[in-house]
């Protein structure tokens, strides 16, 4: 849902080959379980789409990062999250978030 060019980019940036069609919390969800390295969101979302898998990915040792590697925060002004990127705790250790 959403895939755009900047998507794209990126994965073609880091060599991924395989895209998954499903809602962001399984994405994420599917990234703590180690089935995924990384998960870019370079569209919309809400908090409300992402909060429960974030928690799940941060217990597994990854987590939700901004575009400028900021951890992901929640009860903001605004319920609309930035773009970001998931990544497991795997892919973190080897690869910059930027």
């Amino acid at each position: 849902h959403n895939f755009n060019p900047s998507t794209q980019d990126y994965l073609n940036y880091y060599g991924f080959d395989e895209v998954l069609a499903v809602p962001s919390s399984y994405k994420l969800c599917m990234v703590a379980e180690g089935l995924c390295d990384v998960y870019p969101k370079f569209g919309e979302t809400m908090e409300w789409d992402i909060a429960a898998g974030d928690a799940i990915l941060r217990a597994a040792g990854g987590g939700v990062y901004t575009t400028k590697g900021n951890i992901m925060l929640y009860g903001k002004d605004t319920l609309v999250n930035p773009h970001f990127i998931a990544a497991s705790s795997k892919w973190l250790k080897n690869n910059k978030l930027s």
